[in-house]
């Protein structure tokens, strides 16, 4: 949202994706992980470390998928992801903090191999024909 030709904050509609990809993982506990990637925001790239918590044990959902669930956060400065704009408050201090707390919660389905997905025999489209079996 531009107030006076600044870009404010995430600037979605120029940037509509935020991403993090993992390089490392090491546990912390039993159900914690310390993930360490680089998290794009804004088009800008820093390395962050997220602190995934308790990790649910594996389930199954409504299609028979497994599925784990977690909770992850990090902490960044605004500033680091192009975000500057602040003003300061009649009574002293700012609008909006240099520190966020990014927080995510997350849900994850296990991979399944292509042999798992692979059927064999004809497979029938929509119309009726005979496509052959699946790679």
């Amino acid at each position: 949202m531009p107030t006076s030709g600044v870009i404010l904050f995430f600037d979605a509609a120029s940037h509509p994706e935020v991403t993090f990809v993992s390089k490392s993982a090491r546990s912390t506990g039993d159900h914690d992980l310390d993930v360490l990637g680089d998290l794009t925001i804004r088009g800008i790239t820093h390395e962050v470390t997220l602190a995934v918590l308790d990790i649910s044990t594996p389930q199954l959902d409504m299609r028979e998928n497994q599925r784990i669930g977690a909770t992850a956060t990090t902490m960044i400065r605004r500033a680091d992801f192009g975000m500057t704009w602040n003003k300061t408050l009649d009574a002293g201090g700012v609008v909006v903090g240099e520190l966020v707390t990014v927080s995510l919660e997350i849900s994850l389905i296990a991979a399944t191999s292509c042999s798992e997905k692979t059927r064999s025999g004809p497979v029938e489209t929509a119309n009726g024909t005979d496509r052959g079996s699946p790679p």
